[in-house]
């Protein structure tokens, strides 16, 4: 750490504990403390170091200002959240207790309440003890009852028919957003399956609120909650199915798909939608049932085949086809019967990163017995495509007025089942189609002859 930032930090803590009766100085100088943190890791240890991180908590839990207040919570996050000794040092009894107290008070203005949930989202981080803390002083089951008590349940419509938040629900929504992520900080990452369990209590608000239909700027962090819910947990995935969770995000899913279709913006969201649906179902046999009664794979093939031109995002969507369409033969009938092998091919022209080739073979592989012909086909199909574009390439009128495949009658009638593998093969007037043909009977040839051996 340089002399510079020292010399900064020494002046900021000065500040803050001899302007008291000037708060506004206070708070000017935790904020700047608060970019000081950010900046450079090393200064939040030289804080921890020089008691500061004390000085600042005793400041927010007893100053009467609340401008000082939220300034000295939001300092104290950023220290928790760059500094894991910071965080450890945070993780006491009483600051869960002040948490907890600040979140439930009536009297708490929407921006301390906001910052309080961000502390706690900061302590509860990567954090088990800060998770069982969170639970035992009662901060989680407080900010559940913000979570439901401001749910964005009404919106505002613009001229062009689509959900946004209006003024005077600009803090409330961002509250709950704090509180959102909150939650989600005290339920994984890592795992709790207790708090989990505690957090789908939410459950049946949530659904209400997807079902109806929610501002889109809420879905997301709804999908981010929920997933953090759900994973890994059998209880809290019952209990979501039984709520009609599965219906209520294929509604939503259905409506970005759609908006997908005519504002490319809103496929992130739509991918995201798809993923959380994915995680709600995995590794569970009931959930995949419900997963193809509900038909949520054609619609994921539908996202596919949109041009999206985010190869992270046209991944996400193939991943999570394959996740559930691995374990359940019914959904790999429903994707080969929605035409998704074809998508899958085409797409896969379209995207040339290994690692999302790779897994759309695996995924073709899995599928490949409900319909080899369908893909014998398809594959034929992309390999004539490919050397037709690489004959024109080479010349760009190529004669195939005597290939030996089309013009049989005219200029080989002499051919018969015995010779006209080896004529197509070494006729220099052959087709793409034809050489495509001939490649792939003598690759089929091969693999049965060595399935043979092998047996």
């Amino acid at each position: 750490m340089s002399s510079e930032a020292v010399s900064s930090l020494t002046v900021l803590l000065g500040c803050i504990k001899t302007q008291k009766d000037c708060p506004q100085a206070q708070k000017q100088a935790l904020v700047a403390l608060a970019h000081l943190c950010m900046e450079n890791g090393e200064a939040c240890e030289r804080l921890e170091e020089k008691g500061g991180l004390m000085s600042i908590l005793h400041l927010a839990v007893f100053t009467k200002h609340l401008e000082v207040q939220q300034a000295a919570l939001y300092t104290l996050s950023c220290a928790a959240q760059i500094n894991r000794a910071c965080q450890s040092k945070l993780c006491i009894p009483q600051v869960f207790a002040f948490l907890q107290s600040k979140l439930s008070d009536q009297h708490s203005l929407p921006e301390v309440k906001r910052t309080a949930a961000f502390l706690a989202n900061c302590l509860a981080s990567n954090n088990r003890e800060g998770q069982r803390l969170a639970r035992e002083r009662q901060c989680m089951v407080t900010m559940i009852q913000l979570f439901l008590s401001s749910l964005p349940l009404t919106y505002a419509t613009n001229t062009s028919g689509q959900s946004q938040l209006d003024g005077p629900q600009d803090q409330a929504f961002e509250l709950w957003t704090a509180v959102t992520n909150g939650l989600a900080a005290c339920v994984n990452n890592p795992q709790n399956e207790e708090n989990q369990y505690l957090c789908s209590g939410t459950f049946a608000p949530v659904v209400k609120l997807l079902t109806d239909g929610c501002i889109s700027q809420a879905v997301r962090p709804i999908c981010y909650y929920l997933g953090m819910v759900i994973s890994s947990n059998k209880r809290t995935q019952k209990r979501w199915m039984l709520a009609g969770g599965l219906q209520a995000l294929m509604t939503v899913l259905q409506r970005m798909v759609e908006q997908a279709q005519d504002d490319p913006t809103s496929m992130p969201l739509a991918v995201q939608v798809a993923v959380t649906l994915d995680s709600c179902v995995a590794n569970n046999a009931r959930g995949l049932q419900l997963i193809h009664q509900l038909k949520a794979v054609p619609l994921m093939v539908q996202l596919l085949s949109l041009n999206l031109q985010d190869s992270q995002l046209q991944l996400q969507v193939l991943l999570t086809i394959l996740h559930l369409t691995e374990m359940n033969k019914d959904i790999q009938q429903q994707l080969v019967s929605a035409g998704g092998l074809s998508v899958v091919l085409h797409s896969m022209a379209r995207n040339q990163s290994a690692e999302y080739n790779k897994a759309a073979t695996y995924l073709l592989k899995t599928c490949v017995h409900l319909d080899e012909m369908s893909v014998c086909s398809l594959l034929i199909e992309e390999e004539i495509m490919s050397r037709r574009a690489a004959a024109a390439e080479q010349n760009k009128n190529p004669d195939y007025s005597k290939c030996p495949g089309c013009s049989r009658q005219l200029h080989h009638p002499q051919l018969d089942s015995r010779t006209y593998n080896r004529v197509v093969h070494s006729s220099p007037h052959t087709c793409p189609m034809h050489k495509a043909i001939l490649d792939m009977e003598t690759d089929y040839i091969r693999r049965v002859k060595a399935k043979r051996n092998a047996d």
